[in-house]
């Protein structure tokens, strides 16, 4: 949740039975962000194309938290786009041949059945597919929010 509405929506309004105008701000803040907002803050320049998926990474972040499973750090964001950008920097079809792994988050395929079927349950969904983007994305962001950065080694430190 963006820090502007999170104000916004936790100063106490005095019912007086007349709307006041920090009401109307507050509930007009409200309707009018959204999670994919936070990607225009995005402070180091990233590729294009990772900024297009920059909308679905704010997406999961912001449905973990409606869903109480974690808590949409300052920087979390951020996070996930850059590391996206750097596992998927060396092309567009994302995926390594070597190693096998496919998608944005580059996921191991040894490892996608436990993780996918834990990322759906946590954030809703169900029958994950590792090749599909939206998939791919929700299972990083929930593979980052439960278990830290460290399945990037090289990327995860930036």
């Amino acid at each position: 949740i963006s820090p502007i509405v999170a104000a916004l929506l936790t100063k106490p309004v005095v019912n007086t039975g007349v709307p006041s105008s920090t009401t109307y701000m507050a509930a007009s803040a409200a309707l009018r962000w959204q999670p994919a907002d936070e990607c225009r803050r995005i402070s180091r320049p990233v590729s294009r194309r990772t900024l297009r998926i920059c909308p679905i990474i704010a997406y999961y972040l912001d449905l973990g938290e409606r869903r109480g499973v974690w808590t949409w750090r300052v920087g979390d964001l951020t996070k996930l786009v850059r590391i996206a950008d750097c596992e998927t920097a060396s092309g567009t079809d994302f995926y390594n041949n070597s190693s096998r792994a496919t998608g944005w988050f580059q996921h191991l395929p040894r490892y996608w059945p436990e993780r996918g079927r834990k990322a759906a349950r946590a954030l809703g969904f169900d029958n994950p597919t590792i090749g599909m983007a939206y998939d791919n994305v929700a299972v990083g962001v929930w593979l980052y929010k439960t278990q830290g950065a460290g399945h990037w080694p090289r990327c995860g430190r930036r």
